[in-house]
């Protein structure tokens, strides 16, 4: 549901919905206006077999073919797991956040 909801309140071109070419239409050109990213907040109920890269793998696909889905392959997403009990990960969000937002238009 909210993934559709975020869709809705996106800017992009009326025409094909695309991320990129509303940029290049609307702004200039490589213009980044938002980034999604998308946090696995539960790692901690993962037991150590499930944490393993091959699990998280599997789960990262599964997000990637449900965005690709409802935004038809043309968005762009970073994903992370962190554990809201242990703290895991979440100097990684951190620096994820930064990372992103100093690569917006605006910033």
């Amino acid at each position: 549901f909210w993934l559709k909801s975020l869709k809705s309140h996106l800017p992009f071109d009326n025409q094909n919905n695309h991320q990129n070419n509303y940029h290049q239409n609307n702004h200039q050109k490589n213009e980044k206006l938002f980034s999604i990213i998308i946090v696995g907040t539960h790692l901690d109920k993962l037991d150590e077999i499930q944490q393993n890269v091959n699990s998280y793998d599997k789960r990262e696909n599964e997000i990637k073919e449900m965005i690709n889905k409802i935004f038809e392959n043309n968005i762009n997403f970073k994903y992370i797991e962190i554990s809201s009990i242990s703290g895991r990960n979440i100097d990684s969000l951190k620096d994820l956040i930064i990372e992103e937002s100093k690569s917006h238009s605006y910033m």
